[in-house]
């Protein structure tokens, strides 16, 4: 079996390449899809692959979808960090991939840990371009 980081490091180095193989990132979603569950991804191995799909141009509706449901079910979010945020919001953005209930599962993060101060600017600005490309308002986010 495959460790989670070790996926997420081949499919983000794959990104960077001038040359990525889509054939790698076909296999590597079939791989993901085939689990029963992704409890042995990491925040930031999940932002990583949605980066490297989202950098590629590759959309993978099913493995978002994936992802995202497995996000939304956690109780709280409080092993993500800001970058984790930024990161898998922009790759859904990037890819045209509305997920409401991921996006205000993390909004409401935001808004109740009340920690922008912790975010770089680098990472604000992802996460409104995100927002802002999908059509995507959170009232307490934007108070």
């Amino acid at each position: 079996q495959l460790n989670p980081q070790a996926l997420s490091s081949m499919l983000h180095a794959n990104a960077k390449n001038p040359n990525p193989s889509p054939q790698f990132f076909d296999k590597a979603e079939n791989y993901m899809m085939c689990l029963d569950n992704l409890n042995h991804f990491d925040p930031q191995a999940f932002a990583n692959i949605l980066w490297a799909y989202a950098k590629i141009g590759h959309p993978s509706p099913q493995l978002f979808d994936k992802v995202a449901n497995h996000i939304f079910v956690h109780d709280n979010l409080n092993h993500f960090d800001p970058q984790d945020f930024a990161n898998i919001l922009w790759a859904y953005a990037k890819v045209d991939n509305p997920s409401p209930q991921l996006f205000n599962k993390v909004a409401n993060q935001i808004v109740v840990h009340d920690n922008l101060s912790e975010y770089t600017p680098q990472a604000l600005s992802n996460i409104l371009w995100a927002l802002a490309k999908l059509g995507f308002f959170h009232v307490n986010l934007f108070e």
